[in-house]
């Protein structure tokens, strides 16, 4: 369970927008030629953004998850309940 959310932190939070900045990099040197500041700046605002849906699809993935477990626990209370007020069989 740790090594996954380690693996997606890494990828996510520097694998992913590396790619992307040298991606995009390599298109603006294509298409313009120049590499100016601000495509740098732009290219580095990447990681903070894809640390934003990292941090975002994390608290997701934990809200519905806490639900599924209240949701199971409540089956369970009710299928407990269920058997205890049945009325007792008779021999």
């Amino acid at each position: 369970m740790k090594t996954g959310c380690i693996l997606g932190g890494v990828f996510f939070g520097f694998i992913l927008p590396l790619i992307s900045m040298i991606i995009e990099l390599q298109r603006v040197k294509m298409t313009i030629g120049i590499i100016d500041n601000f495509e740098v700046l732009y290219t580095y605002l990447r990681f903070p953004s894809y640390w934003g849906i990292g941090i975002i699809q994390a608290i997701v993935v934990s809200v519905k998850r806490n639900n599924i477990k209240v949701g199971r626990e409540d089956e369970i209370d009710q299928i407990g309940n269920d058997e205890d007020n049945k009325p007792a069989e008779v021999d």
